[in-house]
């Protein structure tokens, strides 16, 4: 029951077991599943509702921007137990993407989740960081690759950004940071080199799933 849930989330999920189902049997967002992108959808077109009612109240236009710049971990630490399986304190998405992991179905999955977004609202640009496996990123697959990003676009897609590092690498580039030096990855707004990264943001890019198919 709601109030069941409310509990749980109270207690900061002290049922493991409970815990456990909402994480790994709950759909989620990033996994092309309409009524679980819809509600997504809906909470950002709510936020645009509030920026364009503070645009007329003021005079001033303001234009929505779904990026977090690295505030999910800052925001994370302060923001409770969630309905997803999420514990109090834990770092929470990156802007658009998908919780770290959640996104399970494939490239194309994701990318139509997000194209869901009602982007046309937010000029401001819907930032989303993908994750992909260099094994994807081979010959024989760029013209697939490419024919998808194409039809993201004219889905309404307006911003992603790759990382394409394995999360072997980056788990070893952790262990040994002097065999990395030069190992960059994109963070947020901004790219930088892995090893100069704090450890939060480390483990937050480790934990972003490697799509490995499309």
């Amino acid at each position: 029951t709601l109030k069941e849930l409310l509990d749980a989330l109270d207690s900061n999920w002290q049922n493991e077991a409970m815990r456990m189902d909402f994480l790994n049997k709950a759909p989620k967002y990033g996994n092309d599943l309409p009524e679980v992108d819809d509600i997504a959808a809906e909470v950002v077109n709510y936020a645009c509702d509030c920026i364009e009612a503070d645009s007329k109240r003021v005079g001033h236009t303001f234009f929505a921007q779904p990026f977090t710049f690295v505030w999910m971990i800052s925001h994370g630490m302060k923001s409770a137990a969630s309905p997803d399986g999420r514990r109090d304190g834990e770092i929470l998405a990156y802007s658009t993407s998908p919780m770290q992991g959640r996104d399970k179905e494939g490239l194309t999955a994701l990318l139509n989740s997000i194209a869901r977004l009602p982007q046309h609202r937010t000029p401001g640009t819907t930032s989303a960081i993908v994750e992909v496996d260099p094994k994807l990123f081979c010959d024989e697959n760029l013209p697939a690759l490419t024919d998808m990003l194409i039809a993201a676009g004219e889905l309404g897609l307006g911003n992603v950004q790759f990382n394409t590092v394995s999360a072997e690498t980056l788990i070893d580039a952790q262990k040994h940071p002097e065999n990395y030096q030069n190992l960059a990855v994109r963070v947020s707004g901004f790219s930088q080199k892995f090893n100069l990264l704090g450890r939060d943001l480390q483990d937050h890019i480790i934990a972003r799933t490697k799509h490995t198919g499309m």
